[in-house]
């Protein structure tokens, strides 16, 4: 029993006629029945996922051993897994069953502007080089917030296998990140360039933070700060940025407004401060 030139475990092989048995092929593809009585025979190869060539054999046994009931079929059509339904994260991981024999994978995604991945990996860089357990892919391409759907397609040296059937799935809209919530500077400090520190939401981090500092002349800072910039990646800890910016001595006041993949978020509440001369 061979898939894409390859041996195929895993078998189920039916023998019907002068008998009624079943077993199912060994690791390099070789089934037996012992022991049959002289008859006419038919065997009847299945296998979830796979349509063998011819669909069976008969046989007639006369005295002797019969050989040669062989079967071939293409690469086994692959069974996703994941995603499905709605997701939680946008770009998701795709994750399928693997084929027995494949050496490649073709995973092609549909969001609702269109095709947006089509894309190979090999069954090493899918995790799944054995042709055994899962395979997983981790496109980097963010779809559209909407319906989408998704197939995988194996092949190897021999030929290409069928197209999965299509798994739907929803992506979520992004959401804006949250109000953050500032530390420090506050009250009267004795530095005319203050570190500036506040607190991420981390259900709901910030991907940019723009930080906007008044003081007693007027607007003195206006930046934008990427998360890895200000320390806080993924929400993680607090966010410290020391932009070096003299201010004026006197009264100043501080806030800082977020982004994400959603968009800008809320302004904090503002902090107020005073410089000492």
């Amino acid at each position: 029993m061979t898939s894409g030139g390859s041996g195929l475990s895993g078998v189920t092989v039916k023998l019907m006629g002068a008998a009624t048995r079943t077993t199912t092929t060994a690791g390099n593809g070789n089934y037996s029945f012992l022991g049959l009585s002289n008859g006419v025979y038919t065997v009847i190869p299945t296998m979830t996922g796979y349509a063998f060539t011819p669909q069976s054999r008969s046989f007639n046994i006369s005295g002797a051993d019969v050989t040669g009931q062989s079967f071939s079929a293409p690469l086994g059509k692959p069974d996703l897994v994941s995603p499905s339904g709605f997701v939680d994260f946008n770009p998701p991981s795709y994750t399928w069953n693997a084929v027995p024999n494949a050496t490649w994978y073709l995973l092609c995604v549909d969001d609702s502007t269109g095709n947006k991945i089509n894309k190979w990996y090999s069954a090493e860089q899918a995790g799944c080089s054995n042709g055994t357990g899962t395979c997983t892919a981790s496109p980097t391409i963010a779809l559209v917030a909407a319906g989408a759907r998704w197939w995988v397609c194996a092949w190897n040296p021999n030929g290409y296998g069928p197209w999965s059937d299509g798994l739907e799935f929803t992506v979520p809209a992004p959401t804006l990140p949250a109000k953050v919530t500032l530390i420090s500077p506050s009250g009267t400090i004795d530095t005319s360039t203050p570190t500036y520190t506040w607190a991420p939401t981390p259900n709901a981090p910030a991907t940019w933070y723009l930080l906007y500092v008044d003081d007693s002349t007027g607007n003195r800072i206006n930046v934008w700060y990427s998360a890895s910039q200000a320390g806080c990646p993924e929400g993680a800890g607090n966010c410290t940025v020391s932009p070096g910016t003299v201010l004026a001595p006197g009264s100043a006041k501080w806030w800082v407004q977020t982004y994400g993949a959603g968009g800008n978020g809320p302004w904090s509440d503002g902090m107020a401060f005073s410089v000492s001369p």
